[in-house]
């Protein structure tokens, strides 16, 4: 039996390598196993850890140093997956450290790394003096200056700072769920707050909604202020009060035909024409004296034989008549206002004290509109 080829989708150092994309001749043909294969790299670069793939159809057991695997091997027999690795039986055989931690412990020194029997040539004295070299680089958990002992020192920062972190976060747990449900001082058990089945995600979603408002911190009065809110009674429903029909564009448009409207007296009395307070008087006299005095209730003098024709020249009908009419709009007038003025205002009582500034404020306004229709 022999191998052909190996694809590895994870397992130690090797992560998505598929053997048609990654092992090609100078033609750009993939290659296959041979009867002799040699494999070099660096250190870590993967030579071991391919190896125990081997390994594992010898000891039909995948290295317990990789907790994740994923691979197939392609042989003479057929496919060979990670997945029936124990069930093969294939006469492998693999020398790697997994042999030598097994089988020759005895050649180890106190570090667990194979002692070397000898050292031949220049060069490998010198790559023995480099490798010492890394050693001392990398050194030991107690030696806070080598890499070994940052990463030791970087592992249980950060260890620390999980674990402060998780006591942390169980304390605001703990916080969250005393203010939440607690019995001396849980909102749940408020009655100011009305809200039996309050809990600690309620008061997350609240404390979250809060911070999105940034609202300003409330002062003393002000958190006062809004508990005498939640502690309200329910009111009744403010009916909308009944608002009367209005005839104003119909008022309107009389109001404008009767002060366009011109009426020429028959005899007209310039004196009377340029002084309306005069004539108004004249006029109110008429009423007074007609139709038995013969003399002035004012002066006392006699009133001329003709003065009741000249007047009557003056005040004609058709005035008369202009006058009724103005008189007749006049009160038409003021029963309109009227009816603005019999519209129900709620009281202040009626509302939620939140409301009572907007309230009065609307009150004012109304009134404001009222003296001003009054007034003109």
């Amino acid at each position: 039996m022999s191998f052909k080829r190996i694809s590895i989708n994870n397992f130690g150092s090797f992560s998505n390598f598929i053997w048609n994309q990654s092992v090609l001749n100078k033609k750009n043909e993939t290659e296959e196993f041979a009867r002799m294969n040699v494999l070099y790299g660096r250190n870590y670069s993967g030579k071991t850890t391919l190896s125990r793939i081997f390994r594992s159809l010898e000891t039909g057991v995948i290295s317990e140093k990789f907790e994740h695997h994923d691979f197939f091997l392609s042989a003479d027999s057929g496919q060979i997956t990670h997945q029936g690795i124990p069930s093969q039986n294939y006469e492998v055989r693999v020398y790697n450290t997994d042999f030598v931690d097994e089988n020759l412990s005895f050649l180890k020194h106190e570090q667990g790394n194979i002692s070397a029997f000898a050292v031949i040539g220049k060069e490998n004295k010198k790559l023995e003096q480099q490798i010492q070299n890394k050693l001392l680089e990398i050194g030991s958990n107690d030696e806070s200056d080598s890499l070994t002992g940052k990463i030791f020192s970087e592992r249980k920062a950060k260890t620390e700072a999980i674990l402060n972190y998780q006591r942390a976060d169980r304390r605001l747990n703990d916080l969250l769920t005393r203010k939440a449900t607690n019995p001396d001082i849980g909102i749940k058990h408020n009655a100011t707050y009305k809200d039996p089945n309050y809990n600690t995600p309620k008061l997350v979603r609240d404390i979250e909604s809060i911070s999105a408002m940034s609202h300003p911190i409330l002062t003393q009065e002000e958190i006062q202020e809004k508990k005498s809110y939640l502690q309200q009674t329910s009111l009744p429903d403010i009916n909308k009060p009944p608002l009367p029909t209005l005839m104003m564009e119909s008022l309107i448009e009389q109001s404008i035909d009767l002060l366009s409207r011109k009426i020429r007296p028959t005899e007209a009395i310039q004196e009377l024409l340029d002084d309306a307070l005069l004539q108004s008087w004249v006029k109110s006299g008429i009423a007074l004296h007609q139709p038995d005095r013969k003399s002035c209730g004012f002066c006392g003098n006699p009133i001329p034989n003709n003065l009741w024709d000249k007047l009557s020249n003056h005040f004609s009908e058709e005035s008369e008549k202009l006058e009724q009419e103005i008189n007749t709009l006049i009160g038409q007038i003021k029963t309109e206002a009227q009816k603005v003025e019999n519209i129900e205002i709620p009281q202040q009582q009626k509302f939620y004290p939140s409301f009572y500034k907007d309230a009065e404020h609307l009150k004012i306004n109304l009134l404001n509109k009222r003296r001003f229709t009054y007034h003109n």
